[in-house]
């Protein structure tokens, strides 16, 4: 989905027979809203890596764009009695959680191959949302995570915010029309996600902090490794480096001198008590996360 703030332009794409579907059950089912369901499908087509993945739809947070009567429950149960989307029941034993809670992908169908068109780009659909309702909502809770990102990571949004990152769109697009076959299964699929991955290229309004290791997501998580080559910052190609097995060995240099901390406390005279111990470590990972000019990352 393409996100431009300023103007609430949100864009989201589809396959031409799923869109119309969409426009068909909007038309006689009074409950529905087009802009809700759109925004309900993009938001298991954006967490799957594979059409036929199973993925979670967190009602805590989707109920948060229901508008006037129409309702995210209401637009859930009309996609899954309509055929667009199916469900599963999924079964957990975690203690002190609900036993069940449901999971959903987009019915295949709508991913098979075509041989009634010429390019995989004459078969999608690309949509605007129009509902300023929604639109006020989706806009507030993108802000709010863009707000939250900002506070505690600006060592990292300041390069997305700078501007200064673009993608070769037409050389991408060229590229995915050549590497993805019609004729080969689930081709369809990965080239609709990377089409959308091109079309809505925008670093500075496509990153928050997420789940409940509070990762921080971005366009470059998301980004397919066969995409990442036609990304340019100022016009110059970027250099991936990763660092292999780096948390084990992250985790490692913090313990030591966690360890070394420990060991100091204990030669003092006062010796190690729960809260000096615990001020230690909130100090030394301050002095490596922080924002301030004397934070770690700044040195």
């Amino acid at each position: 989905m393409q996100l431009e703030l300023n103007n609430e332009r949100y864009l989201v794409n589809f396959p031409n027979n799923l869109f119309k579907d969409l426009v068909e059950l909007n038309r006689i089912h009074e409950c529905m809203d087009l802009d809700l369901a759109a925004l309900i499908i993009h938001f298991i087509k954006k967490q799957q890596s594979e059409p036929q993945e199973w993925v979670k739809l967190y009602s805590g947070i989707m109920q948060k764009y229901d508008h006037g009567k129409y309702l995210y429950n209401t637009q859930i149960n009309v996609l899954k009695e309509s055929g667009v989307i199916d469900y599963i029941e999924h079964r957990n034993k975690i203690k002190g959680k609900p036993n069940s809670s449901r999971k959903y992908r987009i019915n295949l169908k709508y991913f098979e191959k075509s041989h009634k068109i010429d390019t995989y780009q004459d078969s999608i659909k690309t949509y605007k949302l129009g509902s300023q309702p929604l639109l006020k909502r989706l806009n507030k809770h993108i802000k709010k995570r863009r707000i939250e990102a900002r506070s505690s990571t600006e060592h990292l949004t300041k390069w997305l915010d700078s501007g200064f990152f673009s993608i070769k769109t037409s050389e991408a697009i060229d590229f995915i029309n050549h590497k993805y076959d019609r004729e080969v299964k689930n081709n369809y699929y990965k080239y609709l996600k990377r089409f959308e991955l091109i079309q809505n290229f925008n670093t500075s309004v496509s990153y928050s902090r997420n789940g409940l290791g509070d990762r921080f997501d971005s366009i470059f998580t998301l980004l397919t490794k066969d995409l990442k080559p036609f990304v340019r910052y100022e016009d110059q190609k970027l250099v991936e480096v990763d660092i292999k097995s780096s948390q084990p060995l992250m985790f490692a240099i913090l313990l030591e001198r966690l360890l070394n901390h420990y060991d100091d406390l204990s030669s003092m005279g006062y010796g190690v008590t729960e809260i000096r111990f615990k001020n230690r470590i909130a100090k030394t990972l301050k002095n490596y996360i922080n924002n301030e000019p004397k934070g770690y990352h700044n040195n």
